[in-house]
């Protein structure tokens, strides 16, 4: 089975970072959790929300999207959001 491999994409808005993966996450459609009830579905969103500061969490294909309330930190939020992708 090969490494997981995960990559920062940074998006318009500064409060959303796309983490894009080179494996399948989600194989049909999407998946949108808008706050930590609706998480409770996902284990991975369920952890993503978890974070201080996460908002909402995206998920298709490849990548999974993650806002973040404005004033979170992505050099704080990034490295334990990456910790927890790492482990799919």
């Amino acid at each position: 089975m090969s490494e997981t491999q995960l990559r920062m994409q940074p998006t318009p808005n500064p409060n959303s970072m796309k983490f894009v993966f080179n494996k399948t996450i989600v194989p049909a459609g999407m998946e949108m959790f808008n706050n930590q009830a609706e998480a409770e579905k996902s284990p991975i969103a369920r952890q993503l929300f978890e974070i201080e500061g996460v908002e909402s969490v995206f998920m298709m294909k490849d990548f999974i999207s993650v806002n973040k309330s404005g004033s979170g930190s992505w050099g704080v939020m990034s490295s334990q959001i990456i910790d927890i992708l790492k482990k799919l």
